[in-house]
């Protein structure tokens, strides 16, 4: 070869290994941070028109401070756990239920369980499931909601719950209100037979890993859930799910707006 094309040859090979060794200098990336929410049951947010709404309001919270929101549907008892051992970053409570996590200030739903018994039979308060069996959506802690010590049923289907409340199997079916008409509306039974009372509304918080990664999680979630409340995105959200004004309100209310 020519000593030209030979030196010609020899400067682009250089060229070429320069630019590639230059390649990851200049495409430098490193994998952002991630926040695991463990989804479990509750109450209307588990309907398919609604299922999402926690995931989507975790996003805007934690996406801008550039952390992925990974999104696991998980039992109830499973996800308290894992969050408990640091498995994952984040689920969500009711009351001070999940002991040794980190859990949130801000309030981010609302939920709402309603008892449904045969209207013949009648009920007359809480105090009436103390010692019954009651049937309820399999996943969710039924006991730690309620005051009073109770039977647990657990069920994968709610209009065999309520076809087992019908027949006397269980004294009680408790759920969220919406969730218990469209149960018995899928049951075939008449509605005229049962009765439904709500017993409560309560708040719902996030809560974090035991750790220094849950407790800044958790300082940016509460800080984030001010910030959304704030300028009108949290109640977007919350409105493009379809949920009532009293919902929006009030968990508008509880971070401060």
């Amino acid at each position: 070869m020519p000593l030209r094309k030979t030196l010609l040859a020899v400067v682009a090979f250089l060229l070429l290994a320069s630019s590639v060794q230059a390649a990851p200098a200049d495409g430098d990336w490193t994998e952002p941070p991630t926040c695991v929410f463990g989804m479990p049951v509750v109450g209307t947010e588990l309907r398919m028109s609604k299922q999402r709404v926690l995931t989507e309001v975790l996003k805007a919270v934690f996406e801008p401070e550039g952390y992925d929101l990974v999104h696991r549907d998980l039992p109830y008892a499973r996800a308290k756990a894992e969050v408990a051992e640091g498995k994952i970053q984040c689920t969500v409570s009711i009351r001070d239920n999940v002991k040794g996590v980190t859990r949130a200030k801000s309030v981010i739903a609302l939920y709402s369980p309603a008892v449904g018994y045969v209207l013949a039979d009648g009920f007359h308060g809480v105090e009436d499931l103390a010692g019954q069996k009651v049937a309820h959506l399999h996943g969710s802690d039924i006991q730690m909601l309620l005051p009073v010590e109770v039977r647990p049923q657990p069920t994968y289907d709610l209009s065999s719950a309520i076809l087992m409340l019908d027949r006397g199997h269980v004294k009680y079916v408790v759920t969220d209100d919406t969730v218990m008409r469209e149960a018995i509306a899928a049951s075939g039974l008449p509605d005229v037979e049962f009765g439904i009372v709500p017993l409560m509304t309560l708040e719902v918080f996030p809560v974090f890993s035991p750790d220094d990664n849950g407790r800044r999680l958790c300082a940016i979630y509460d800080r984030r859930m001010r910030e959304l409340a704030s300028s009108g995105r949290l109640e977007a959200i919350y409105r493009s799910y379809g949920f009532p004004e009293t919902f929006i309100r009030e968990v508008l209310k509880a971070n401060g707006r």
